[in-house]
């Protein structure tokens, strides 16, 4: 399973297009690679899904620079962590926005 193949599901579902940004890390040129592969010959995982809805190169940036990065940082947390179990991720999420400040609460 991997977060890009939900988020090309998601993508589909919704027929739209959308880019990755992610918070810096250490091997940005490997992740850039690897999405350009998903791009052009499928994930290798057990879905094997092409990847044409993401679009463009994947973006990085300082978490630290950015809140709304911090905030998509927990929040893909929670995905992942309700894809890896039974727990439901709504509940999770219910906590965390009580935390967030009213105006990125509803940033669209």
């Amino acid at each position: 399973m991997c977060l890009t193949e939900e988020f090309e599901t998601f993508l589909r579902e919704k027929n739209e297009n959308g880019i990755i940004v992610s918070d810096t890390v250490h091997d940005e040129a490997d992740r850039k690679r690897r999405l350009s592969s998903y791009q052009d010959e499928g994930t290798p995982y057990p879905k094997g899904i092409s990847i044409t809805r993401v679009i463009d190169s994947m973006h990085f940036v300082e978490s630290c620079a950015s809140p709304l990065i911090q905030l998509a940082d927990i929040a893909t947390h929670l995905i992942w962590r309700d894809l890896r179990s039974s727990l439901g991720w709504e509940r999770e999420i219910s906590r965390v926005t009580k935390l967030m400040p009213r105006k990125i609460r509803h940033f669209n």
